[in-house]
């Protein structure tokens, strides 16, 4: 490709977040809010946070299921962790 014309262009790379990232910003985020509340709630600071995971790159999750994946007709459905921070957001 001619120089003159790659300067038109910019690369971006993503990265799909592992199960690992997810458990440890959210955890923290969710740990700092349940902090206050009685030892039952915050007991469910780890099932909270193992569901998120398991509905978005779990085995059937939202990120693994074909019909969830962006088309030219569905150019709409791009799940990603601001999704996940905005069901933190109504919990908080």
């Amino acid at each position: 490709v001619n120089s003159r014309l790659q300067r038109h262009f910019t690369v971006l790379t993503t990265f799909q977040p592992t199960a690992f990232l997810i458990t440890g910003i959210y955890t923290a985020i969710l740990e700092k809010h349940i902090c206050g509340f009685a030892p039952q709630v915050q007991k469910l600071l780890e099932p909270i946070v193992n569901a998120t995971i398991d509905v978005l790159i779990g085995g059937s999750g939202i990120l693994n299921t074909p019909c969830f994946l962006p088309s030219a007709s569905k150019f709409h459905y791009q799940f990603n962790l601001k999704d996940i921070a905005n069901i933190f957001q109504g919990l908080l």
